[in-house]
């Protein structure tokens, strides 16, 4: 069975489109099956197979090799980060041995902007032949295409909170589900597995913007505050395109005790230390304060906490409440939510999408659910 990963329902006629024209497919060599089947993240209906009519969660447990092909929509929010990477290892291992993973790949100048996949990003973290030896487990097959397959040795495991959702949420589904209790599985992918969906986006977009301001190879110190503080610290710890010396977790959701627990579970590799001290502590000045909630947000305590030229994030929920900042700060940038691109009025965002563009056109005029990047003055 082949299927096709969407952001949403209203996505899924673009989606297709991109994969069955013949701009894209002239030698029909990824065509998908007439009867492929469509999930997106917010469907209510966790099944392995929805129908033809049907939508499917994108977040549904399939059995490992069940799956001839997954196709990965342009509507399909997927970064070139660690995030991103440890999504693509886990559909890896869903497809049949001669299955692939078919996703869109940008140009090299774009991904790098927007912090999406070319081909150069999926060959440094994918590819799995040596030299000249054996084929290659990454295939170009037509503009703006390219495949997967699982090469002479399998990916190497990469740092994410997303090897948590995906290795240990099916467990805990099927717990659930031998208690036969529908209604706790349905709230617990709704709150836990949405939650950490939302976060690997939202790290994306951080990264990104620690590194058009500090670069990859300045040492940063990050603090972040809010119930999502300690997942987002995480992963700016695990990050290779950044350089996160130390991360501070104020007001997470998980205790120290079940972030310690989780960093020995995501993480294989050494990196700089989380630390869960109060947000009053100013001894250790922060290059850089991620805030997630409104609520925690007090502008005076996060000029003390951030260095001279310190910058200031604030999430799309914490950035709508309009909040005033104050002359500690100079004048915001905002960046999309869909894209990891800075919004210009003057520069338009090109997405082979013609939905998303529209999207990003309407944010870069309104601001609405885009990220507010501020400057310690």
């Amino acid at each position: 069975m082949d299927i096709a990963l969407h952001r949403s329902a209203s996505d899924i006629e673009e989606d297709l489109e991109y994969y069955f024209s013949e701009q894209r497919d002239k030698h029909n060599q990824i065509r998908p099956s007439d009867d492929i089947r469509s999930f997106t993240t917010d469907a209510a209906n966790f099944t392995e197979d929805p129908g033809e009519d049907g939508i499917g969660n994108v977040f549904h447990p399939f059995a490992p090799f069940s799956l001839d092909r997954i196709f990965i929509g342009i509507s399909f929010p997927l970064f070139s980060n660690n995030w991103g990477a440890a999504f693509l290892r886990h559909l890896l291992g869903l497809i049949k041995p001669k299955g692939a993973v078919i996703l869109p790949v940008y140009p090299e100048i774009q991904a790098r902007d927007q912090g999406l996949w070319c081909r150069s990003s999926l060959e440094n973290v994918f590819r799995s032949r040596s030299r000249y030896i054996g084929i290659s487990n990454i295939w170009a097959e037509n503009d703006g295409v390219m495949s997967m397959r699982v090469g002479r040795r399998w990916p190497p495991i990469i740092p994410s909170t997303a090897r948590w959702l995906f290795e240990q949420t099916p467990r805990h589904a099927v717990a659930l589900g031998l208690e036969d209790n529908t209604e706790a599985i349905q709230k617990f992918w709704q709150s836990e597995v949405q939650r950490l969906w939302r976060l690997g986006r939202y790290h994306a977009v951080i990264e990104q913007i620690i590194r058009n301001q500090y670069g990859p190879r300045r040492p940063v110190r990050l603090a972040a505050i809010g119930e999502d503080a300690g997942l987002i610290a995480l992963e700016c710890l695990y990050s290779p395109y950044t350089r996160v010396t130390r991360a501070d977790a104020h007001g997470s959701k998980e205790s120290p005790d079940a972030l310690q627990a989780l960093d020995q579970a995501c993480s294989t590799q050494e990196h700089g230390p989380l630390e869960c001290s109060e947000p009053s502590d100013t001894e250790n000045l922060r290059d850089v304060l991620c805030i997630t909630d409104s609520a925690t947000l007090d502008s005076n305590a996060a000029a003390r906490q951030l260095a001279k030229g310190g910058t200031l994030i604030l999430t799309p929920e914490c950035a709508a409440s309009n909040p005033e900042l104050g002359s500690g700060f100079k004048e915001p940038e905002y960046y999309s939510d869909t894209v990891a691109q800075r919004l210009h009025p003057s520069i338009p965002i090109y997405h082979y999408s013609e939905r998303i563009e529209e999207e990003i056109a309407q944010q870069t005029e309104s601001h609405q659910s885009a990220f507010m990047v501020l400057s310690k003055a």
